[in-house]
């Protein structure tokens, strides 16, 4: 918002700087490492019949959103909190690394969890995710006496990119 519609606002209120300037004079850039990745803005949604608060952020290509009946404030902590749930790295860039750093082949794998080999590659190009037993059965396999800490770091991993794509 620049000092123009400031002053107007402070002059005649936010009403009617709606009015004169439109809904945009309530609009939150969202920064992160000095790039705007997305805006919190307000207008009426026609399904909702009321004004709303949405956040929308772009990462790599994937617009994610947020809405919000009351409060702007909200927004601006999902896009906070989802930035830097964004910026950990994806569960098949870690299952690839964990196994790399094993002395276990992905054949190997496979045949002590009971899947195939296919499937492991699938989980490793990001095209699928384990079912909780071959999840499981791997943390075993590759995490040794700390199977159930690398389980769940697994878990909530996966939980939350499933989270945000929908």
């Amino acid at each position: 918002m620049n000092k123009e519609i400031r002053d107007y606002i402070r002059r005649h209120g936010r009403t009617a700087a709606r009015k004169q300037f439109g809904d945009s004079i309530d609009n939150i850039d969202i920064y992160f490492d000095g790039a705007q990745v997305g805006i919190v803005k307000r207008y009426w949604h026609p399904e909702y019949t009321c004004y709303v608060w949405e956040a929308v952020l772009t990462h790599e290509g994937t617009v994610y959103s947020h809405i919000d009946f009351q409060d702007s404030q909200v927004c601006v902590d999902w896009a906070d909190a989802t930035i830097l749930e964004l910026q950990k790295p994806k569960f098949n860039i870690i299952l690839r690394a964990t196994i790399q750093a094993s002395c276990h082949s992905i054949q190997g794998i496979a045949d002590i969890v009971g899947c195939s080999r296919f499937s492991i590659h699938k989980w490793i190009r990001g095209e699928s995710y384990p079912d909780y037993h071959y999840l499981q059965a791997m943390a075993q396999i590759l995490g040794g006496e700390d199977g159930q800490t690398l389980f769940q770091r697994w878990s909530d991993q996966i939980a939350t990119e499933q989270r945000l794509n929908g």
